[in-house]
């Protein structure tokens, strides 16, 4: 489990707890160790009796489908990245030809201006 609370996470406590030879029972029951539920929320029900089970079923659902949400969002922030690379590069070489083509324009009419200036001092 990380500390990053930047990043989401869900852990499923298994039945008896993460230690189940050294329980500690508080107040109201069980104390479980630190999980991202002390720092976000808990999911506090009543079970029907034999319905146990799809309850820690489900937990661990949720805890894959927060990782695997996790997963995404890191494979499209790098897809995101690499697009906006591309752009970037592609905008980068089209203004670099922008530039040279105007350059190219700018020199030939510094040619001109040259030959025709050359030009009338001579015909003096």
């Amino acid at each position: 489990m990380q500390n990053d609370w930047t990043k989401p996470a869900a852990v499923a406590i298994p039945e008896g707890g993460f230690f189940k030879a050294k329980v500690e029972q508080g107040r109201y029951g069980p104390i479980f160790p630190k999980t991202p539920a002390c720092y976000g929320f808990s999911i506090l029900a009543k079970i029907k009796p034999g319905t146990k089970q799809n309850f820690y079923d489900y937990a661990k659902r949720i805890e894959k489908a927060v990782a695997e949400s996790d997963a995404r969002h890191e494979l499209r922030t790098t897809q995101l990245l690499a697009a906006a690379s591309a752009r970037f590069d592609a905008q980068r070489k089209a203004d670099i030809e922008k530039v040279s083509q105007n350059f190219a324009i700018l020199e030939k009419y510094a040619r001109r201006d040259l030959r025709a200036a050359i030009l009338w001092d001579g015909s003096k």
